[in-house]
C-alpha cells in the first residue's frame, strides 16, 4: 500500500487534512495512527482519524468547524455530504453554534480561512 501525506493540524483534532489525492485502500499515517482510506479522498480534503458519531464535532484547527450528518469512521472522508458547517458569517461558531469563543477563549470573530485578523485571545 501506498503512504497517503496527511496533515494533521492540531493536536486536537479529530480530522487530518490530505495534501495529495488518497485513493481507496491506502494507507494513511499520522502521528501514531494507522488508517486505510475508505474511499477516494481528493486533495485539501479532511479524513477522520477517529470514530465521529452521527452529530458529532468535526474538530479542525482545534475548534469544532461543523457537526456529521451521519456516523463517520476512521479513514473516511469527511465532506458537505457528511457534515454540515458551524461557519456563519465568515467565523467558526463553537460547538452547536453558540457563543463566538472557541474552548482556548478565543473571539472568533477574527477568524478567516487565512488565520486569525483582527481580535485574538484575552
Amino acid at each position: 500500500m501506498a503512504r497517503a501525506k496527511v496533515v494533521h493540524i492540531s493536536p486536537e483534532d479529530n480530522v487530518v487534512v490530505a495534501i495529495a489525492p488518497i485513493a481507496k485502500g491506502d494507507e494513511i499515517k499520522v502521528d501514531d495512527i494507522d488508517l486505510v482510506a475508505a474511499e477516494d479522498i481528493p486533495q485539501g480534503h479532511k479524513v477522520a482519524v477517529a470514530p465521529i458519531a452521527a452529530e458529532g464535532q468535526v474538530i479542525k484547527y482545534g475548534v469544532s468547524i461543523g457537526h456529521t450528518t451521519e456516523d463517520v469512521k476512521p479513514g473516511q472522508w469527511v465532506h458537505t455530504h457528511d457534515m454540515k458547517t458551524n461557519r456563519r458569517g465568515g467565523v467558526y461558531l463553537r460547538a452547536g453554534g453558540a457563543g463566538e469563543e472557541d474552548h482556548a477563549g478565543r473571539d472568533l470573530r477574527g477568524l478567516r480561512a487565512s488565520g486569525w485578523q483582527g481580535r485574538h485571545a484575552k
